[in-house]
């Protein structure tokens, strides 16, 4: 320019000069009035906005489980361990194939059941629904090995009735389970599943003849007790059959006359079994 003087710039009509007295505020709003009086040399303090505290989230994530502690009024999340989280998705898969076929399950329906996500379920059963149904198969296995661990006091048929009264619980407890297991045609059926469920039979038979006090079982009484066996589980397949009838305890002492029976007809043929058949009636 000439001379070397700068014209001063006109504010536009839009524009809006910063006096002292309109200064924006500290949220950015123009301030209205003039500005408070603040001595020389001295600072102005900023003003402190308060936040209300954060609430906590409204859902624990899915590794936490919910814990009431009595000296706590507020509850407290605690993360479940490997087997914990195991052993609750596979109960909840027990309590899912207990009562419907392993068609009719899905791992949504264990997810939902369990209050987990599906990815979480993969998470510990890789394999999917085949592996966690062999899971729950094991699981159900123990617990029917477990009917017949009955301790050797009192004579043999009563601890045979109440064997017989621990397994029949679980059979009406799991009836459609049950059923799909034994009857066979499932699609999850495989040669380690077919494997798990003749271990059942196979540690019954063993609990018996531990239970008979023979030394060495011979053919024709293990195979006398492996039939009854299979008779127990026919029996208890028509008793789901015709509506969990007759009652339990009949069909109990029903199953227990026929293994009396069964010790009677191949008492003719085997010394050994003729001898623990006189025993028995001897303990009546």
């Amino acid at each position: 320019m000439p001379g070397g003087v700068r014209p001063q710039r006109r504010a536009s009509r839009n524009s809006t000069l910063l006096t002292p007295g309109n200064r924006p505020t500290e949220d950015g709003h123009p301030r209205h009035g003039p500005a408070p009086h603040t001595p020389v040399g001295a600072t102005r303090t900023p003003t402190l906005r308060h936040r209300p505290p954060q609430a906590p989230p409204a859902h624990p994530s899915e590794a936490t489980l919910l814990v009431m502690t009595p000296s706590a009024p507020t509850p407290a999340y605690r993360r479940l361990s490997v087997e914990e989280r195991r052993s609750q998705l596979l109960d909840s898969a027990l309590g899912l194939f207990a009562h419907r076929t392993p068609e009719d399950v899905s791992l949504d329906d264990v997810a939902e059941a369990a209050g987990v996500s599906r990815p979480l379920v993969y998470r510990y059963f890789p394999g999917g629904k085949q592996q966690l149904y062999e899971a729950a198969l094991r699981s159900a296995a123990e617990e029917l090995q477990n009917c017949f661990d009955e301790p050797r006091d009192g004579p043999l048929l009563a601890r045979l009735a109440r064997a017989l009264d621990r397994y029949l619980t679980f059979v009406d407890q799991h009836d459609t389970g049950f059923s799909a297991l034994l009857q066979g045609g499932s699609v999850v059926e495989t040669s380690r599943t077919t494997a798990i469920v003749d271990g059942v039979r196979r540690a019954a038979a063993e609990h018996i003849l531990r239970h008979l006090d023979v030394a060495d079982p011979g053919l024709h009484l293990r195979m006398t007790v492996r039939v009854w066996i299979t008779t127990v589980e026919a029996a208890s397949l028509i008793w789901l059959d015709e509506g969990k009838q007759p009652p339990m305890p009949d069909l109990r002492d029903w199953l227990v006359d026929q293994f009396a029976a069964a010790l009677a007809v191949t008492a003719a043929r085997d010394s050994q079994t003729a001898a623990l058949a006189q025993k028995l009636a001897d303990d009546l």
